[in-house]
């Protein structure tokens, strides 16, 4: 009696690659807050412009304001896929592997990433808040799956 190969195959089924794409613009999604912002910045840089008497000064203090909170004025969008997460924003692209992403917490208001680099100075300070209070849950459920996936970093 003999037996076929095919009968000693093993078969498995994955499920498929599940990717989510969010992008992140508090202009578009939460106009109120970033025009409290734009309002907040534009007072300091008037009162600025006052105490020094000099309107170039004041100018200058609201690119600098402005410039530091670039990530309300330029959308970002990230995407979570097999291969970890992907930040885009203009021509700026970032991939880091889910192998690197220590920890997803779900906090008020979005989802707070721990990443893990290996040999570098303040790798356990690197993180990234991603401010999706819809897929929150589902955020975290897709680290879980792909963390399952992958070693973890020693």
């Amino acid at each position: 009696m003999t037996t076929s190969r095919d009968d000693r195959t093993i078969v498995s089924v994955l499920p498929p690659a599940r990717e989510l794409r969010v992008v992140n613009w508090p202009v578009r999604d939460d106009p109120w807050y970033a025009l409290a912002v734009l309002a907040l910045w534009a007072i300091c840089a008037a009162v600025v412009a006052w105490v020094t008497a000099s309107g170039l000064v004041g100018l200058v203090v609201l690119a600098a304001l402005l410039l530091t909170t670039w990530r309300l004025w330029v959308p970002v969008a990230c995407e979570l896929g097999p291969t970890g997460m992907t930040l885009r924003c203009l021509r700026w692209q970032r991939q880091i592997p889910w192998r690197q992403i220590e920890q997803a917490a779900v906090v008020p208001g979005g989802v707070l990433l721990r990443c893990h680099r290996a040999g570098q100075r303040g790798a356990r300070l690197v993180s990234f808040y991603l401010p999706w209070r819809r897929h929150a849950q589902l955020v975290s459920e897709f680290h879980a799956y792909y963390q399952g996936s992958v070693t973890k970093p020693s």
